[in-house]
């Protein structure tokens, strides 16, 4: 779980983060990172209502979550990050969510290395 200080909320930070920030895809998941906005790094989750049920995206969304929260030491501050689910992710295991994260998170050049 993240702590209630990282996790992004208002619709005008997503809006924000959206329109300014940098985008990148691989396979199911989508990230989107943009220098800091506010004073605390946010993270926000988007799980679009195509993947499944409420079961599916809570389950997806959990999994998200547990990913960025195990790489959480090793990523910058000063930026802020969206992750958004793709369809196709809702058959993905914890593992390959993990992979396909931190390739996504170097890539985007985010990771302390």
């Amino acid at each position: 779980m993240l702590t209630k200080p990282l996790r992004m909320k208002r619709n005008s930070q997503f809006n924000y983060t959206f329109k300014t920030g940098k985008y990148l895809q691989k396979d199911c998941l989508a990230i989107v990172t943009n220098k800091k906005r506010y004073r605390d790094q946010k993270i926000g989750i988007v799980v679009n209502k195509k993947i499944g049920n409420s079961v599916t995206r809570n389950r997806t969304k959990r999994l998200l979550r547990e990913a960025i929260r195990s790489n959480l030491e090793f990523i910058k501050k000063d930026i802020d990050i969206i992750l958004v689910a793709r369809i196709g992710i809702e058959q993905w295991d914890y593992a390959k969510i993990n992979s396909c994260l931190k390739e996504l998170l170097k890539k985007s050049n985010v990771l302390i290395v």
